[in-house]
């Protein structure tokens, strides 16, 4: 750990500093002699100036691999990957501070976030060099000045979210579209180039698969489901926003959006948050009482049309469960798809039945004794094809050696006569088996709810036994470790502490390598970005160990 700086003369001693880090992050609202800048502008101006500062203090630049660059909203040190490496550098290294162009910059995140920060800054005595003031969070005082800088960020921040809020729902009460991609059948146009209201904002201008979206409609209106849409979609190629596939969610979504009649909302999707776990979860709940505008964009579909799909629609997505029914599928709500991760649905086939043989046919066993009689008479495959009237793969199939490859079918059923007088058998044991069947209900069956999703359909008594062996199994395993508790635990610890001191080994020897690394950089072995590229790869196994 290293020593806490004695906040009586840091201050004079920056040159005697070892390892400083940079970092710098863009937000929105950064703006260069009264425009917005570009993400490249505004963190080269940061660069700029930082460095300048530590040539003036430190005597020297901060090299590039010590500078962190993010583009992003402070909000949420979640979603700003750059930062969450800086604070694991902090962590793990011998890093005496972070170099930032304000301590907002750190952050303007909630109470949580900024505890986060000032907890890492303040256990790992890591300073905060700001050009105006250098903040030693193991001083009262310096933590004190630290925290109301963050937490004011966090106020400015709230401040200008609800300013922009109250901007853009004024501009959809006026018609004007806010949203950042248009809907799919339209193209987003500013206001006066289609010389609409004041000429300032964006609307909306139907492009040419706004076709695709009138299809949409009357296929939905004249009976269609979502599946049978998207499908007929996929079939003529109909284009898609970002490349996607159609399936029956983005027809859906489709023919719920009121913006292709001429209208628009706001706050259709608020942001919510909820605990899970003891874990804040954020997702964007559906408000159906959301305020409608009247848009100055061009309806694709009439209002009459828009009305008429969403009444099918009402009905078309009723829960498939009455509310005087029960659930039928036991794994409902539990089991999911493989492949795509939807969930699987039951297919109870209520009017469908199967042929099924009403006597049980060991295939072995026949293949066996059809194989005896064809050795004693000599005949090849290809001669009881040609006497059979059968290509000739039907033959190596019927007498090949493998019973998994043999699956006495309608072909086999209907020359099975034949078979027997051929192979001169007089045996009848094997004929019912083979000849008798009978009409059962289709078993149950799950498949996935996606549309064309490649996993097969199984039957449901199969998974469902399948599940509860594997339950079986857990059962039998807790109650083995209960009985056993200590000598498993044993094992456990002894396990844990061999995996541990392997871990640790190869920690070791992955630090001599970033030792060795930085080395032959020193020594001009390697180039710069050589040693960046090294130095990333050796720390992301580390980050893994």
């Amino acid at each position: 750990m290293r020593k806490p700086y004695d906040i009586n003369d840091y201050a004079i001693k920056l040159d005697k500093l070892g390892k400083i880090i940079i970092y710098l992050r863009k937000s929105r609202e950064d703006m260069i002699d009264g425009r917005y800048a570009s993400d490249e502008e505004t963190l080269s101006r940061h660069e700029e100036q930082l460095q300048q500062w530590a040539k003036n203090n430190l005597g020297y630049e901060i090299p590039p691999e010590n500078i962190y660059k993010e583009v992003g909203s402070g909000e949420k040190i979640k979603t700003r990957p750059v930062f969450q490496e800086v604070l694991k550098q902090i962590e793990s290294e011998d890093i005496d501070g972070v170099l930032v162009v304000n301590c907002s910059r750190l952050s303007r995140g909630d109470l949580v976030d900024c505890g986060t920060i000032i907890k890492t800054f303040e256990v790992t005595n890591t300073l905060v060099l700001t050009p105006p003031k250098i903040y030693n969070l193991n001083d009262r005082y310096d933590k004190r000045f630290f925290k109301d800088e963050l937490l004011r960020g966090n106020d400015y921040l709230e401040q200008a979210k609800e300013l922009l809020a109250n901007g853009r729902h004024w501009s959809t009460s006026q018609g004007k579209f806010v949203g950042s991609v248009a809907p799919f059948g339209y193209d987003k146009v500013s206001c006066k180039e289609m010389n609409v209201a004041d000429g300032k904002g964006f609307t909306l201008r139907p492009n040419e698969n706004a076709e695709y979206v009138k299809l949409i409609f009357d296929m939905f209106c004249d009976g269609a489901g979502f599946h049978s849409i998207a499908s007929h979609l996929k079939k003529i190629n109909a284009p898609l926003l970002k490349n996607k596939e159609w399936d029956h969610c983005k027809v859906r979504n489709i023919l719920s959006s009121i913006t292709y009649c001429g209208y628009l909302t706001w706050g259709h999707r608020t942001k919510q948050e909820r605990m899970v776990d003891g874990e804040i979860i954020e997702y964007r709940a559906k408000n159906d009482n959301c305020p409608i505008y009247k848009g100055l964009h061009t309806a694709i579909i009439p209002e009459s049309q828009y009305k008429q799909a969403q009444e099918r629609a009402k009905i078309y997505g009723e829960n498939p469960t009455r509310k005087d029914k029960d659930t039928k599928n036991p794994l409902a709500g539990i089991l999911k798809c493989g492949v795509c991760g939807r969930a699987m649905l039951r297919n109870p086939h209520s009017n469908q039945a199967t042929r099924k043989r009403k006597y049980p046919l060991d295939k072995a066993e026949l293949q066996q004794f059809m194989n005896q009689h064809k050795k004693a008479l000599k005949l090849s495959n290809a001669e009881i094809a040609r006497r059979l009237n059968i290509k000739k793969h039907h033959a190596n199939e019927w007498f090949s050696n493998n019973p998994k490859k043999f699956y006495p079918a309608e072909k086999f059923i209907e020359k099975w006569e034949e078979i027997k007088e051929l192979l001169q058998i007089k045996d009848s044991r094997f004929d019912k088996a083979i000849t008798v069947f009978e009409d059962v209900k289709k078993p149950e069956t799950l498949s996935c709810s996606g549309h064309r999703c490649e996993n097969v359909s199984s039957n449901l008594h199969i998974v469902e036994s399948k599940l509860i062996e594997r339950i079986k199994d857990r059962v039998k395993d807790y109650r083995h470790f209960l009985d056993n508790y200590a000598e498993e635990i044993a094992k456990k610890a002894n396990t844990a502490k061999k995996a541990t001191e392997n871990i640790d080994k190869k920690i070791a020897m992955i630090e001599r390598q970033l030792k060795n690394a930085k080395i032959a950089y020193e020594q001009e072995v390697d180039t710069l970005q050589e040693y960046i590229e090294r130095k990333k790869e050796l720390n992301a196994e580390l980050d893994k160990l």
